[in-house]
This record gives structure tokens, C-alpha cells and sequence, in this order.
């Protein structure tokens, strides 16, 4: 989570504005501790979260589509 406030510090952003792209449960712990939106790297093999995240993603390729989604979302 320091890591996330130093992101924000440094780039005068808010958390929400922040995208936290990750693939295990212990990177979405950390988005939703510091309040910013998750998106998951799901790859074929065991599984790494204990429920399916609300974002999901097989490659960061699929990233623009997801920030223009939660961008449209956005109030």
C-alpha cells in the first residue's frame, strides 16, 4: 500500500484514479485497502483468488478496453 501512495504522491492522483493491474489475491487486497480499482491478470493454470475479481484480463493488451469501461463508469 505505500508503494500505491507513492504512485499517487508522485503523480498528483487521487487513489480512484489509479488501476492496479495484478494476478494474485494479496494485489487485490492492496487495491481495495487503498481504494483503487482492481483489474486481474488470469492466466490458465491454479487459481489465485479466492473469488473471481470484478475486472478480469488474460493479457495486458485487453488494459485500454478496461480503463475506457471504468472511465465511462466514472461519474
Amino acid at each position: 500500500v505505500e508503494n500505491l501512495a507513492t504512485i499517487c504522491a508522485d503523480a498528483g492522483a487521487d487513489p480512484e484514479e489509479l488501476l492496479f493491474v495484478g494476478d494474485g489475491e494479496d494485489d487485490r487486497s492492496a487495491a481495495l485497502e487503498f481504494g483503487c480499482p482492481f483489474a486481474a491478470v488470469v492466466r490458465p493454470g491454479p487459481k489465485r483468488f479466492a473469488a473471481p475479481p470484478s475486472i478480469c484480463i488474460e493479457d495486458l493488451f485487453a488494459l485500454p478496453a478496461v480503463v475506457q469501461r471504468i472511465d465511462e463508469e466514472t461519474p
